[in-house]
């Protein structure tokens, strides 16, 4: 199978939701999203906004590679190439870090050390180790896929759903096999969901403009219901859990809100020619701008080094946000620019050694 050319609309997704990811990282390891039954001020609600639009993030992104892999050629070298990248920024940033006095590497212990040695077993990286592992039940997944029919597709994806994501969302108690969306085994489920918009698409959400509707319209239903248990909580209901559970990334919800807004983008056509290359160079280095920033070493470092405690408790937020967060996925894409690079002239060095 030839390389099939990326689409400026996908890729914009991708770019998009890492915007996301970072901005959530923002609100919340920044200390800006106290809880709202003790916080109804302007600034927390309008932080716990911004977190409502962009909590459909990593269903989004996982959305993206579904999609295309549904179809795609399964390569090793794919899988190989993606592990490198995760162990390189793993133990090379923390190596950055202690060379140059930042943070607190010097005093690790040796958990922390095995925590970046081995990264996908220690879930260093969440959304790393729950992606490699159903990168690898991809070519099952695949050859599943095609052997059923639209009926049989959408029974056993309704009974996924069921499992995964509407059984927790209207119970209001925790499930001991919930993981909150953080596992593989909704990925795969989200993986099945695009492969299902991939094959027979989702004529009600295709509608022109209804997807961006449903995605927003979703977002602040999250939030005004968030925002309602709270007020509930404090007047003594035990609505706490069911606030929580609101913006876990398998709440009904969040699944909604995540189809629509990878169905949206669906839509999008990039018609400037420069914009459509500018968003096709930029978009691959994505995952990189995700190793670096939650790398231990720093994810809790950069928003102080940021500010962001300056503006906690005031509508400055916003702008501040909107500017640290450009400059983190910049600084991110760079790097991992940079390490692609290298990269790809060391493996060009060994192959030309191999030759001689």
């Amino acid at each position: 199978m030839g390389k099939k050319p990326r689409l400026a609309n996908y890729e914009a997704l991708r770019i998009v939701a890492m915007l996301m990811v970072i901005t959530m990282h923002y609100l919340q390891k920044g200390g800006l999203l106290a809880p709202l039954s003790e916080n109804l001020g302007l600034p927390n609600l309008a932080a716990w906004l911004v977190e409502a639009f962009s909590i459909g993030a990593a269903n989004a992104y996982v959305l993206i590679s579904g999609y295309f892999l549904a179809e795609a050629a399964w390569s090793w070298k794919k899988l190989l190439s993606l592990i490198a990248q995760i162990w390189v920024y793993s133990v090379g940033v923390p190596l950055i870090c202690l060379g140059l006095g930042l943070g607190n590497v010097a005093e690790w212990e040796l958990y922390d050390w095995v925590t970046v040695i081995l990264p996908l077993q220690s879930e260093h990286y969440w959304f790393a180790t729950a992606y490699v592992i159903m990168y690898l039940f991809v070519p099952v997944l695949q050859t599943g896929v095609r052997k059923l029919s639209q009926k049989q597709f959408q029974t056993m994806l309704l009974c996924l759903v069921l499992f995964f994501s509407l059984g927790k969302s209207l119970l209001p108690v925790a499930l001991p096999t919930d993981r909150y969306g953080y596992d593989y085994g909704w990925f795969v489920c989200l993986f099945l969901a695009a492969a299902y918009f991939r094959l027979y698409g989702f004529p009600w959400m295709e509608a022109k403009g209804r997807s961006w509707v449903v995605y927003a319209g979703s977002a602040i239903l999250i939030w005004l219901l968030g925002a309602g248990a709270a007020i509930f909580e404090k007047k003594g209901l035990p609505l706490s859990y069911a606030g929580d559970m609101l913006y876990s990334y398998n709440h009904v919800l969040i699944l909604v809100l995540s189809a629509a807004l990878f169905m949206a983008f669906g839509q999008l056509t990039v018609k400037k020619e420069l914009l459509e290359k500018g968003i096709i160079r930029l978009a691959p280095y994505s995952f990189g701008v995700y190793l670096l920033h939650e790398n231990i070493a720093v994810r809790y470092l950069w928003q102080s080094w940021a500010g962001v405690e300056k503006v906690q408790g005031s509508l400055l937020f916003i702008p501040h946000m909107l500017v640290t967060v450009c400059l983190i996925y910049a600084i991110g894409a760079g790097v991992d620019f940079l390490r692609s690079r290298i990269a790809a002239g060391a493996i060009k060095a060994w192959k030309r050694k191999r030759e001689e």
